[in-house]
């Protein structure tokens, strides 16, 4: 997770997975200048990331934080299709 252009305090993060279980780690952070980058530990067994939902709160004082998150597949995990099956 990297934060650009503002300090802020990161409350909840909630992960859905494929098979729509969810993980929520046990965050409280404040990222602030210079310490933009947090790395989240998911479980070993889940494969595919359905959605991430974030709550979080600008620092007063601060502009307008700009909030990424950054994954890398590991595995064989296959996300699913998005796409409609075709009919023939």
């Amino acid at each position: 997770m990297v934060v650009e252009n503002s300090d802020l305090e990161l409350i909840d993060f909630k992960i859905v997975f494929g098979d729509r279980t969810e993980y929520h780690p046990k965050l409280n952070h404040v990222f602030r200048e210079g310490q933009r980058t947090r790395a989240i530990d998911l479980p070993p067994s889940e494969a595919v990331i359905r959605s991430v939902d974030f709550r979080y709160r600008n620092i007063p004082g601060g502009g307008e934080a700009r909030v990424q998150l950054w994954g890398w597949r590991t595995g064989d995990a296959v996300p699913p299709s998005t796409s409609p099956p075709i009919v023939k």
